[in-house]
């Protein structure tokens, strides 16, 4: 959850979120438990009880996406980001960062935040609060469908033929 994960900006922008709703609680699924100073910060800032974390297995997040609200990706950088696609898989709405391969993993089927801006961020998981996301999921599952393994497989072929001049 450091560096280009990007946890602290986010975790301000939900902390106004969080303590006006006592009801609402961030679940964070793997990266390790919560480090020390994650867990000070949390009660600095008055959120402790509401902040969640999880090692599970591929059954048990399964369980967690398809329970969730929706999913946030507050990443400034991943190599691909495949959890936006096992979000899709499991028709969660998604929130997650306009910058590095998102936009065009996500295309127009998720809400896209300036990760640098913690008021953006909070903006936009507000409007995901107050707002049906069944548009969202629905436009997930089809754009789900540009990323098999089959098509993966196929344009690596490609690559490899290309290089190989085959």
């Amino acid at each position: 959850r450091t560096g280009y994960k990007n946890f602290e900006n986010f975790i301000l922008a939900i902390k106004p979120i969080l303590n006006d709703d006592r009801e609402l609680f961030v679940i964070c699924a793997g990266g390790g438990k919560f480090t020390e100073k994650e867990l000070l910060t949390f009660s600095e800032l008055e959120i402790e009880s509401q902040m969640l974390s999880y090692q599970c297995n591929d059954e048990e997040l399964k369980t967690l996406y398809v329970r969730s609200v929706f999913f946030v990706f507050p990443s400034i950088y991943e190599g691909f980001g495949i959890p936006l696609l096992e979000a899709m898989a499991s028709e969660t709405a998604i929130l997650c960062s306009n910058t590095s391969c998102f936009p065009e993993i996500v295309a127009d089927s998720a809400i896209l935040f300036n990760p640098f801006d913690i008021c953006d961020i909070r903006e936009k998981i507000k409007f995901g609060l107050s707002t049906d996301l069944s548009c969202y999921k629905e436009k997930g599952l089809i754009r789900l469908r540009y990323f098999t393994w089959e098509k993966a497989i196929e344009e690596t072929r490609v690559v490899y033929n290309k290089i190989y001049n085959i």
